[in-house]
């Protein structure tokens, strides 16, 4: 870890696989939630910009992040975390986009699907103005880690779908190529396979993100079979996404 660039540096092979194995595998304490309770409390003397430049644990979780998992975690609570959420993000307008070790913000977190879908808390960042391209350590948006689909039940194909259409809704840009050169456009020729609803989104519209693609509406040109395919790989769309 020392040796892993420091900063906003985009991070790539080797590298980045050190920083997300070591992210992975490192956990909080319950030392952290005696840190949180001065806040439930009621902290004095803090500015907005020392309450978003708290975090916790070896990986630097900040705040939302932190108040994100305690939702889950602890579900009788949740609404409690969820009025604290919206207090500081939208009445003490504390910046929500504070990232640890990985780069990544609360709301990316909120609609990764990894392990989470809120869409609760994410609309709570959304309002609070937060950066919804916003790129982590290894390069990638929110929608990348959506579309690195690993739950294939049918509860988990529609957390993957409706993860993915919000984050377009919102103005997510899947032509954004993470560290490795790979656009969700791309990641999601492999996956829309086994989740049809995928292609569907990615190359035939749905949200405000997709360059130069269509919303599905009456009247729009659909691609023909052998047109350049959408996803960027240069290959006609009947050999590429649109291959049966």
């Amino acid at each position: 870890m020392a040796h892993l660039p420091a900063g906003k540096y985009i991070l790539s092979g080797a590298e980045a696989q050190r920083l997300r194995t070591f992210c992975t595998s490192e956990v909080w304490t319950e030392a952290d939630l005696d840190n949180y309770s001065h806040l439930v409390r009621g902290p004095t003397s803090v500015t907005r910009q020392s309450l978003a430049d708290i975090h916790y644990g070896p990986t630097k979780i900040p705040l939302f992040n932190f108040l994100l998992q305690l939702t889950h975690l602890d579900p009788y609570n949740r609404h409690r975390y969820l009025d604290t959420t919206r207090y500081l993000a939208l009445e003490a307008k504390v910046p929500v986009d504070s990232t640890g070790l990985s780069g990544s913000t609360a709301f990316m977190y909120a609609i990764s699907t990894k392990p989470y879908w809120d869409r609760e808390f994410a609309d709570i960042m959304v309002e609070a103005g937060t950066a919804v391209n916003h790129q982590n350590r290894y390069g990638c948006v929110a929608g990348h880690d959506i579309v690195m689909a690993r739950d294939y039940s049918a509860g988990g194909k529609k957390k993957t779908v409706d993860a993915l259409r919000y984050f377009m809704e919102k103005g997510g840009d899947v032509n954004i190529a993470e560290g490795n050169g790979l656009t969700i456009q791309r990641m999601g020729v492999n996956v829309q396979k086994l989740i049809p609803e995928v292609g569907l989104l990615l190359n035939g519209g749905g949200g405000a993100g997709v360059s130069g693609g269509s919303s599905g509406g009456q009247g729009e040109k659909k691609i023909g079979r052998n047109d350049p395919c959408r996803c960027g790989s240069k290959k006609k769309f009947k050999t590429c996404c649109g291959k049966n």
